[in-house]
């Protein structure tokens, strides 16, 4: 999983991690193979229906829009401020309280296997993935009986600064 690095972030508290997430290779290289595709169709679509200019723009909405979200996607993991946030940047960000923490635990997830695509996903249950890449992650069980599953290539540094926070907290 591409890892864009680490940075301690300057806060009143002794506990902070930045993560910057990317898809595997393969998986951009696919994305941006359907970006190109979808280039060239709505080029077709706009020279050869020019005339139904509403029906042509939703097509290249989707064809090339929606791959272009997905192939510019980025996943941060924070930890500051006695908070962890979750970022699938640009559309989403989830931001969830040390507080309400119960315990932390390093694993390995699959996002395809076991949440059916990457980024911020719910498996229901209660738990919710939030993978890039296939590969370590960390389960953050919640008092409310959730569970985030961070994918992280360093997930046993996010858990230490995890663990960390849990103990200052108590």
């Amino acid at each position: 999983m591409p890892f864009l690095g680490e940075i301690s972030l300057p806060h009143k508290e002794s506990v902070s991690y930045r993560a910057v997430l990317l898809p595997s290779a393969r998986v951009r290289a696919m994305l941006f193979s359907i970006l190109a595709l979808g280039m060239v169709l709505s080029a077709l679509l706009w020279i050869f229906q020019a005339a139904q200019p509403l029906a042509c723009t939703i097509v290249t909405v989707l064809l090339v829009g929606l791959p272009a979200l997905l192939a510019f996607s980025r996943g941060i993991v924070t930890v500051a401020g006695g908070s962890l946030r979750l970022t699938a940047f640009p559309v989403f960000r989830k931001t969830v309280s040390l507080a309400d923490v119960e315990s932390v635990k390093v694993a390995t997830a699959d996002p395809w296997n076991d949440y059916r695509g990457l980024g911020y996903r719910l498996a229901g249950n209660g738990e919710i993935g939030f993978l890039y890449d296939r590969g370590p992650a960390v389960q953050v069980w919640m008092r409310d009986e959730r569970v985030y599953v961070v994918g992280d290539p360093n997930a046993d540094r996010l858990a230490q600064v995890l663990r960390r926070a849990l103990a200052d907290r108590n």
